[in-house]
């Protein structure tokens, strides 16, 4: 036929490409210079246009990522001051409005920096771990689903994705219902805001056990896509919930954090699918789904400890402020 499941492959390699094009020559990240050039021609009242030396100094001030302010671009002049001592001329260095509020350039493989931060690589590992699974799932189930017994076509098999992508959209909506609620509970710490969320994230190594056995052994498809839809709503509920706190940890950097955790996630949702075919016919698919859930089952364990201990380190500063706030109180009543 020729609108097989394949045409869906096609059809969006025919759309990368534009899209690819289009990144390349919209993106400020993907050519620095035009986008620097931008930004000076768009605030040329701010530059004296004659002066070459001072546009040259602000320039490099862009293009390391700063906002050029009264100290960095003094500090340029010095530095180019010091470099050039035979050059008694004092560029009068035009400076950009601050409040203009420049969004400084960045490499694209900058935001990586963030996967070593201690108060986030955690959650990053988490979601990832969480997120393999359940796109693992989605990928390797027409192959069962095609075969015997169930013998399905591929406009059934595309239906069975409906279970999974209802149960997704409600997690999401309850993942941040849940975290705004434990935001709530806990407003010292922002690491409050997962503390009610982690618990309920264990149905995902769960359910992903479930769905391994139901597929091996050939079970209801029933059960294989009920399985699955527990796992694709632990999953969604999980992702907002990481999202907000990523901003709730540094809010002018959300952009930069979101971009981390989807390629995270879609970097071991790789890793999981290009392994899985290979490990299924060492020790079956059965087998392969419980090694993807302990190592997920460990990284939801390493998080509770650490989310629990960050939880109890902030209890511990307030209870002890309280009281000294307490003996400050007696000691002038006294």
């Amino acid at each position: 036929a020729v609108f097989s499941w394949r045409a869906t492959f096609v059809a969006l390699a025919a759309m990368a490409v534009p899209i690819f094009i289009i990144t390349i020559i919209t993106v400020p990240e993907t050519h620095h210079w035009h986008a620097t050039q931008r930004i000076i021609k768009q605030n040329s009242s701010k530059f004296s246009l004659s002066d070459e030396e001072s546009l040259d100094l602000v320039e490099q001030q862009l293009e390391m990522g700063n906002v050029p302010s009264t100290e960095n671009v003094e500090t340029t002049i010095e530095r180019s001051e010091s470099n050039q001592a035979n050059s008694s001329k004092k560029s009068n260095i035009p400076l950009i409005d601050e409040s203009l509020q420049l969004s400084p350039l960045m490499m694209p493989w900058e935001p990586l920096q963030y996967l070593c931060d201690s108060k986030l690589r955690t959650y990053y590992i988490l979601v990832g771990t969480t997120f393999a699974p359940m796109f693992t799932s989605l990928t390797i189930l027409p192959l069962f689903l095609a075969a015997e017994p169930y013998n399905l076509s591929s406009a059934i098999i595309g239906t069975t994705y409906l279970p999974v992508g209802i149960s997704m959209l409600l997690g999401s909506l309850l993942g941040g219902i849940l975290s705004d609620m434990s935001q709530q509970r806990y407003p010292q710490s922002v690491d409050g805001r997962m503390s009610l969320l982690l618990p309920v994230t264990w149905i995902v190594p769960a359910s992903t056990v479930v769905f391994g056995f139901a597929l091996q052994y050939q079970q209801h498809l029933g059960l294989i896509l009920t399985s699955q839809s527990v796992l694709g709503l632990g999953q969604a509920m999980l992702m907002p919930s990481t999202m907000s706190y990523l901003s709730s940890v540094y809010p002018t950097r959300a952009g930069s954090l979101g971009s981390v955790l989807l390629f995270l996630c879609f970097a071991s949702a790789a890793v999981c699918v290009s392994v899985s075919v290979e490990i299924s016919n060492q020790v079956g698919v059965a087998y392969f789904f419980v090694i993807v859930a302990s190592i997920n089952c460990v990284s939801q364990l390493w998080t509770s400890l650490v989310n629990s201990f960050r939880l109890s380190q902030v209890n511990k500063e307030e209870t002890s402020i309280r009281n000294q706030d307490s003996n400050l109180v007696l000691t002038e009543e006294g």
